[in-house]
């Protein structure tokens, strides 16, 4: 598990240039120097939506794999050389999950488990959104939220017309204390203030409601 002194915001290492991925703004990561191991391998992904049509089969494979990292500063590497969330273009997410697992409610991981949603109004996206997307996925992998290293999945980032969204997926819904304690310290950690919500939505209560976020939430922090 990294140290939390390696894992503050304006570490990093060297890059050299490399091209574009996806839309995203990712290029070639190399980071020199000593490495610090993360407890666990994390994969990028990237989705735009907008393109194409609907439906599982078609979201499935406008999903794209933009790196996989293990270490400390192989993080800052592609996080300094991707595009801001705020400047991710309409209908796109950022997807930061566990090495295997997928940023799907289908897969296996994720088929019990839910989101904890931090909605972020219209007028924040450029005040708050790139700071909660970052500190979000320093929790995660970082190992804060969860001091079993099993219980959180991934976080995602969404840029959507009404509002955005970062939502940190974990995988067991029907543990209340658990994802409760969890919640909270999402909103302490990555500094949420009390007046933008939190709110815990299990995956199936996500389907039943056709996708939309924020719909027959079980829990609040």
């Amino acid at each position: 598990m990294a140290t939390e002194g390696s894992l503050k915001p304006g570490g990093g290492a060297s890059l050299r240039p490399g091209g574009g991925g996806s839309g995203a703004g990712a290029g070639a990561v190399e980071p020199a120097g000593p490495q610090h191991n993360l407890h666990q391998t994390w994969t990028l992904w990237y989705n735009n939506t907008s393109k194409g049509g609907g439906g599982d089969e078609a979201w499935l494979g406008k999903l794209r794999e933009v790196y996989t990292f293990s270490t400390v500063e192989t993080f800052w590497c592609l996080y300094n050389n991707i595009l801001p969330a705020s400047r991710l273009s309409m209908q796109s997410d950022f997807s930061l999950f566990v090495k295997g697992i997928q940023p799907t409610w289908e897969d296996e991981a994720n088929a019990k488990g839910g989101r904890w949603i931090i909605t972020v109004p219209k007028g924040e996206r450029h005040r708050s959104l790139d700071a909660w997307w970052l500190y979000s996925m320093l929790t995660c992998i970082g190992e804060t939220l969860d001091d079993t290293g099993s219980e959180i999945a991934g976080v995602v980032v969404s840029i959507r017309k009404r509002e955005d969204r970062v939502a940190v997926w974990t995988r067991n819904a029907a543990n209340e204390e658990l994802q409760m304690k969890i919640g909270h310290e999402i909103r302490r950690l990555v500094d949420v203030p009390i007046n933008i919500p939190v709110k815990y939505q299990a995956h199936n209560d996500a389907i039943a409601a056709g996708g939309r976020a924020g719909k027959k939430c079980a829990y609040e922090a």
